[in-house]
Formats: C-alpha cells, sequence, structure tokens
C-alpha cells in the first residue's frame, strides 16, 4: 500500500506472476490459488479499480496485486526461436495454435534426477530457426522431406515455465497441484498445449487437469511404469507407476505403449494395450480414429546411442527417424489434444546433441499437429 493511504481511485495491476482465470488469481510460482468474490471478477491487466478495501489490502498483502505495473520478464525468444510471451499477454489472446510450457519437476524420479532442467537444456540447444513474423505468426519452414512449407501463419508461443527448478521441487503435493492446475488453464485456451519435462510422473496431472473427457493416451517409452500398488495417495506418484496413475483416471479411456523393450513383472492394467510392432501400418491399424489422444514422449525410447541423457538408458531403442515417421502417420489420423515430452536430463557433454534431436522432433510435431502444408 502506498505511505499516503488507500485511495479507491489508484489503478492496481496484477503481480508479474499471477494470472486471472476464470473467477481466480493464481500465483504461477508459489501456486498460491485466490478466489475472488463474484462481483470482484478482474477484465484486464490495464489496472482495476477494487471497490473493497478489505479485499484490496489482502491482495496487496498477498503480493497478487501490486500498485505500478510490473516488468514483463519475458525472454527474447523460446524454444525453436518461437516468441516469447509473459503469461497475463497470453492471456489475452485468442485463437492461439501452439502453446509451450516448461515443466521443471522431478521428485517423481527413482532413478538418475536431473530432469528438472530438461525444459532449460532443450531451449537452450534447440534448433535455430530464423522466423519472419508477421502479427505474432510465425513465417514457417520449407520441409525438403514432403515439398511443402509448413506452419506458415501459426500462432505457436513459449510461455515460459511452471515455477523454477528450485520452486517446484519443495512440495510434491502442491507441485503436482500446480501443474494440474496449469493444465485445466492452457486447455481452456485455443489450441494444443506442450509441456516440457520434468520427469515422465507430470503426465499424471497434466491429463487430469485436461478439459477433455474420453482421453486416449499414447506412450512412447522404453518402460511399461506400471506396479502393483493402489494408487490412492498423489505422495507415491513417481515416474516408473505414472501409467499406474493413469489408468486410474475416469477420463482416461485406453493407453497405448510403444517402444517398450525392459524386463518387468507380468502386470497391465485393463485400460493399457502394448503396440508391440514398430512397422508404421501395423501401429495406426491399432488406434480408433476419430477419438481424442494425449501424445507422451519419454527420450528414453530413442537408442541410448542417439540420445545418452536420460536416466534410465536401454539398448536396442528407436532412432528420431522412426518416432518422426511414425507420429507423422499418426497425426495424420487423429485429433491431437496435447503432448508432453519428459526425461531428459542436462549433460554437458551431450546437451547439444540430445538437444537438436529433442528439438526437430519436437518440431515435426507441432508442423504435424498444427501445421498444414501448402
Amino acid at each position: 500500500m502506498r505511505n499516503g493511504g488507500l485511495s479507491m481511485s489508484d489503478k492496481y495491476y496484477l503481480n508479474t506472476n499471477v494470472i486471472h482465470f476464470d473467477n481466480l488469481l493464481w500465483n504461477i510460482e508459489t501456486g498460491q490459488v485466490f478466489e475472488l468474490p463474484l462481483e470482484e471478477k478482474l477484465t484486464s491487466n490495464e489496472g482495476e479499480i477494487i471497490t473493497d478495501s478489505e479485499l484490496l489490502n489482502e491482495l496487496i498483502e498477498k503480493q497478487l496485486i501490486i500498485d505500478q505495473k510490473a516488468r514483463s520478464e519475458e525472454i527474447d525468444r523460446g524454444i525453436l526461436n518461437f516468441p516469447s510471451l509473459s503469461l497475463q499477454k497470453f492471456n489475452e489472446l485468442e485463437n492461439i495454435d501452439v502453446s509451450i510450457v516448461g515443466v521443471p519437476y522431478d521428485l517423481g524420479c527413482v532413478t538418475l534426477p536431473g530432469s528438472r532442467y530438461g525444459p532449460e537444456t532443450m531451449r537452450r540447444n534447440s534448433l535455430v530457426i530464423h522466423w519472419e513474423e508477421v502479427n505474432n505468426a510465425v513465417s514457417g519452414f520449407y520441409d525438403y522431406s514432403l515439398e511443402a512449407n509448413r506452419i506458415n501463419g501459426k500462432l505457436i508461443f513459449d510461455i515460459g515455465n511452471i515455477g523454477t527448478p528450485y520452486e517446484l521441487n519443495i512440495d510434491k503435493e502442491n507441485s503436482l497441484n500446480s501443474i494440474e492446475f496449469f493444465s485445466t488453464f492452457l486447455s481452456s485456451k485455443d489450441g494444443i498445449p506442450i509441456f516440457l519435462g520434468g520427469d515422465h510422473s507430470i503426465t499424471y496431472p497434466i491429463v487430469k487437469g485436461l478439459k477433455h473427457e474420453r482421453i486416449n493416451i499414447i506412450i512412447f517409452d522404453a518402460h511399461s511404469d506400471e506396479s502393483f500398488e493402489v494408487c490412492e495417495d498423489i505422495n507415491e506418484l513417481r515416474h516408473n507407476n505414472v501409467v499406474t496413475y493413469l489408468s486410474s483416471l475416469e477420463k482416461v479411456n485406453k493407453i497405448y505403449q510403444v517402444g517398450l523393450r525392459d524386463l518387468h513383472r507380468s502386470y497391465q492394467s485393463e485400460k493399457v494395450e502394448i503396440v508391440k510392432e514398430n512397422n508404421i501400418k501395423n501401429i495406426l491399424s491399432t488406434f480408433p480414429k476419430n477419438e481424442k489422444y494425449y501424445i507422451s514422449i519419454d527420450v528414453d525410447v530413442l537408442d541410448p546411442s542417439i540420445l545418452p541423457n536420460t536416466g534410465s538408458l536401454l539398448p536396442v531403442g528407436w532412432t528420431d527417424r522412426e518416432i518422426i515417421n511414425v507420429l507423422r502417420v499418426l497425426t495424420k489420423e487423429m485429433k491431437i489434444i496435447g503432448v508432453d515430452i519428459v526425461e531428459l536430463l542436462s549433460d554437458s557433454i551431450h546437451d547439444s546433441k540430445s538437444g537438436i534431436i529433442i528439438s526437430n522432433i519436437l518440431l515435426n510435431l507441432i508442423a504435424m499437429v498444427k501445421g498444414g502444408m501448402d
């Protein structure tokens, strides 16, 4: 509050890390959610008059609003050199094609930690592409393999991370709630959300938060990530039992696992189907058409000779060309409602190689689900 006292004519603004969603104010860094009285709904971040002085004082004390416009903390460019936006500016846009957000969380990891730095590793080492932009829409690129221009005129934004690698790895339950809430927020917007992990356990709160019913999930992974456990305690969610947790969600219709090659106990949920062939035609025939699909890519589906920096390496994996070709066929036939890429570790020796490989898969996937061709 200003030293001169409270003035009802003053304008107050959302703090930098706070967004207004429905009648909620949400601090994306702390996970704090504040429910506004219905009569006090905000409409923009251009400065609002709060009529209730007690409410105004409370919002200021909680640092949800401030009496001067916050400095934007946008980085210049996002992954793949896509435009980067603050949450407030992103929240004001419509007709978005793709939104990209980092989830620097690895409290669900039981092997080698470090995937909390995955989003930054992907951004720092992503392919350097120079887009031309008109009204925030990217110019696209020419795909020599398909002899076509891709993603021309699409609104694609990198909106940063859900918290920092430190903040998101203190309180497990609070962090998972923040991820779920963010998923709900993004799925209420236009376009397809893409989440950069983070360990594989983030897929559970993401899918739980999606504003969709009857979801099918396609998981590219070397491991089954199932267990005999009864999934009741969210604090027991790990990257190696995430499929079991996903199976417990009523909204999940079917889970298709592609690329499995680990040795594991014989356990399988009735919702899970293992796709044993990596032949494109066989894979395509497995999935019903005209249904909603969420795609989760654990980078250990790739062979270690291609992508070595992940926590649970297994030999005889896929090539990046194979996964791009399979995704190309799948996305022609299905409605994709969201994507995550998980389990990339930061490794100073292999960061550049792995970052380029993953960003190329990501770029091709974006072009497939929202690209169109000229």
